[in-house]
């Protein structure tokens, strides 16, 4: 907002120059010395920084803004057109976006919660992804509270576009994440890592990522990401490639300040052996997950639990299971 708003009064002094200059003018104004103030700072900017100036302003939901910022002094315009031809085409794909969603430009800046994938009827192209990641790095969806992907043949590279758009701007509205059936594998799982910061999703409570195929290192490349969210609530990985080693990643000492607010953690239909359950019911005897309330760690839903996954419920009086 701050830059927007600098950007703005520059663009206002620009305007005035311009309207100050007689019609018929169309040579450039002499050059002035170096010490002497311009009534467009934008202006004595070097043509690298314009553009950088540029790639900040272009929002493909509001595309005028920019364009405008273009046409108000002739010293913009060379530097500024690379950032405008790529602005046309992320608009084109963010048109293509809002009709997945079956919402206007308008409505798709102001929207809350956006249901996307082949679960939804609503199957996303690569060029869905990347205008989805787009408009997350320009900030264009401030209020979007629940991301919801279900169902993609093209997840592994859709979501290196989403976290790389997370990775510059994020998402500060967002509490909820769902990302399944995906086929999200180690790589991707690693990639989404990197963007799940505090500063990106600050208000994340849920995140859902069953049914991929995410292992250990996977896992392992998350952990510390997971670690880090100070509202997560609900953690769900269930039905991945994830054994032991994961867990032990998840829950790996110290545990202070560390999941205080997490109150159910599912990775059913795993590889989660007794040797895991053994591992967090001594974290929950530990006094560690002070919030925790419902479990499931079984790798088979139908089989019944072991005596090492009954620890859990002994370790934590009124934990339950999902």
């Amino acid at each position: 907002h701050s830059r927007i708003t600098l950007l703005e009064d520059a663009t206002r002094a620009c305007r005035a120059e311009l309207e100050r200059r007689p019609t018929h003018c169309q040579e450039a104004p002499p050059p002035q010395p170096a010490a002497a103030p311009s009534s467009c700072m934008l202006l004595l900017l070097g043509y690298d920084e314009v553009g950088v100036v540029a790639h900040e302003l272009c929002d493909p939901l509001q595309p005028l803004l920019a364009v405008n910022l273009g046409s108000t002094a002739k010293g913009l315009r060379v530097p500024m057109q690379a950032a405008l031809a790529q602005l046309k085409q992320q608009h084109q794909e963010a048109e293509a976006f809002a009709r997945l969603t079956g919402l206007s430009m308008t409505q798709l800046r102001v929207a809350s919660s956006l249901e996307l994938g082949s679960g939804y009827d609503r199957p996303l192209t690569l060029a869905h992804w990347r205008a989805l990641g787009t408009l997350v790095g320009c900030g264009a969806l401030p209020m979007l509270k629940g991301l919801d992907i279900d169902g993609d043949d093209c997840g592994n590279e859709g979501v290196a576009l989403l976290a790389a758009g997370l990775r510059r701007s994020g998402l500060p509205s967002l509490k909820y994440l769902r990302l399944t059936s995906l086929q999200i594998g180690d790589q991707a799982a690693s990639t989404l890592a990197s963007a799940l910061t505090k500063r990106a999703v600050p208000m994340m409570e849920r995140l859902y990522l069953y049914d991929n195929q995410i292992g250990d290192v996977g896992m392992v490349a998350l952990a510390p990401a997971l670690r880090q969210l100070p509202k997560l609530q609900a953690l769900y990985l269930c039905n991945n490639l994830i054994s032991d080693g994961g867990l032990a990643a998840l829950i790996a000492q110290p545990m202070k300040g560390v999941f205080e607010s997490l109150r159910s953690l599912g990775l059913s239909q795993n590889s989660i052996t007794d040797a895991g359950c053994v591992a967090l019911a001594s974290v929950l005897r530990s006094g560690a997950l002070p919030s925790f309330k419902v479990v499931n760690l079984r790798s088979d839903d139908t089989a019944d639990y072991s005596l090492a996954h009954w620890a859990l419920f002994e370790a934590r009086e009124g934990l339950m299971t999902i």
